[in-house]
């Protein structure tokens, strides 16, 4: 079987371009001939805007280098991961009318919502406008700090959809059951969709029972990924444990300045790091805080907390309850109804009475449901049904 790869990779490198990654190495190791067809948008300057929107809908470039990759290399599937701005949907066309039958994972939810978050930067909250009204709910809500940028996606979208190009994908992968019924329900026939999540290769499981003294937040410094609602519990927190923070983003000097002006010492802002780095700072924590306020994929990050033998203490917001078991891997809360500061303090009592059960319950739930062999058979059964 002949699959190509398609992928535009972001700005700043993250878990879409990940498991990207993940993936082609998943399907060269089970004997398919991968080729890719990728892009970095950092070459793109949204300064073009009406060039980007026309992209959006058909990019002619993209039709023809795709269409000859396809009949040259007598590729069976076309495979596509994020495909925004630069690919587009042009791609579907090449390749169905090429011969190659046509898989798009949803990583987010740009299908529908312009800001791919379901969430209002704004108004700094869930918002499913575009989803119970329509695409055109963009044009008369401003709910990010580039709304022209917004409005372009949706014009982009709401063409897409009039054009009927989702025609010529053959199956679409949601990676929750969550995010599934939210396609569904947008429109997406229950038929079309599959359910695949993330996954971690067998030689990544590697629990570490000796845990320091500090608790972990790994992610892009972001509002909708809750790091400063974070920061404000650990302002309230006395007891002597501190919270690493590991990652960049647009907040990063908001998440510097807090700290320096509420001189908070239990809170250490390390930056950016390899990911080597990043999994053995996260082995050694005693809890992975995701304190994420918008309804996630599938984070990575919570999969590599799982593999080291790190419990997760995450919101109980979308798909997350569906990766995390309360209990089993992790603990959940609710930031509607409790106070973050109570919950980490009542979670670390439980993790020091209870020692390393947490780890061993980490390595048999990611072994029964996101091991790289469980997640391959997802992959061959989704690829078989659409040859035939």
């Amino acid at each position: 079987m002949r699959v190509l790869l398609v992928h535009s990779f972001y700005r700043q490198y993250g878990g879409e371009d990940r498991v990207f990654e993940q993936e082609r190495k998943l399907l060269i190791q089970n004997g398919i001939e991968v080729f890719e067809y990728t892009y970095h948008n950092s070459e793109i300057s949204f300064f073009d805007l009406p060039l980007l929107t026309k992209n959006m809908i058909f990019n002619r470039k993209t039709y023809n280098e795709v269409r000859e990759v396809v009949k040259e290399k007598k590729i069976n599937i076309v495979h596509c991961h994020n495909i925004f701005p630069y690919i587009s949907p042009s791609v579907y066309i090449a390749a169905q009318e090429s011969g190659a039958k046509v898989i798009q994972t949803l990583h987010n939810y740009r299908l529908i919502c312009a800001n791919a978050t379901f969430f209002d930067y704004k108004k700094k909250k869930i918002c499913t406008k575009c989803l119970d009204k329509g695409i055109g709910a963009t044009f008369y809500t401003i709910c990010s700090n580039n709304w022209i940028r917004n409005i372009a996606i949706a014009l982009a979208n709401m063409i897409n959809y009039k054009k009927n190009v989702f025609d010529y994908v053959d199956k679409l992968i949601a990676l929750t059951s969550f995010a599934r019924d939210l396609f569904i329900k947008f429109g997406i026939p229950y038929s079309k969709i599959a359910v695949k999540p993330n996954f971690i290769f067998v030689d990544e499981i590697n629990p570490v029972c000796t845990k320091e003294n500090y608790i972990i937040f790994v992610g892009r410094l972001s509002y909708e990924k809750g790091i400063m609602l974070l920061l404000e519990a650990m302002k309230q927190i006395e007891r002597k444990i501190t919270l690493l923070v590991v990652g960049d983003g647009p907040l990063r000097q908001d998440v510097i300045n807090f700290i320096e002006k509420n001189r908070l010492n239990n809170i250490k802002y390390l930056g950016a790091q390899k990911r080597d780095k990043v999994l053995e700072l996260i082995s050694k924590a005693k809890l992975l805080i995701f304190p994420s306020i918008w309804f996630e994929g599938f984070p990575m990050t919570i999969l590599e907390a799982f593999s080291v033998g790190t419990p997760v203490l995450a919101n109980n917001l979308g798909g997350v309850s569906e990766i995390v078991k309360e209990g089993v891997n992790g603990y959940l809360f609710d930031f509607s109804e409790q106070n973050l500061p109570d919950v980490i303090l009542k979670v670390l009592d439980n993790l020091e009475k209870n020692g390393m059960e947490e780890s061993e319950g980490n390595k048999v739930y990611i072994e029964d449901r996101y091991i790289s062999t469980k997640n391959w058979d997802i992959i061959e059964k989704i690829y078989t049904e659409v040859l035939k």
